[in-house]
């Protein structure tokens, strides 16, 4: 099975699937590093 045939454009789909993709996983990213940071500010508090 072909995924598109020589000299054809590729359907605009799987671009935008793919930028939907990368997209959530920055978001993902993001989201990890703002509770990194949220826990880092909340650690000092409960050392003592």
């Amino acid at each position: 099975m072909k995924i598109s045939r020589l000299g054809e454009a590729p359907d605009y789909r799987f671009s935008l699937a793919n930028e939907r993709t990368f997209l959530a996983w920055i978001r993902t990213a993001l989201g990890f590093l703002a509770a990194g940071v949220g826990l880092d500010q909340l650690a000092p508090d409960f050392a003592t």
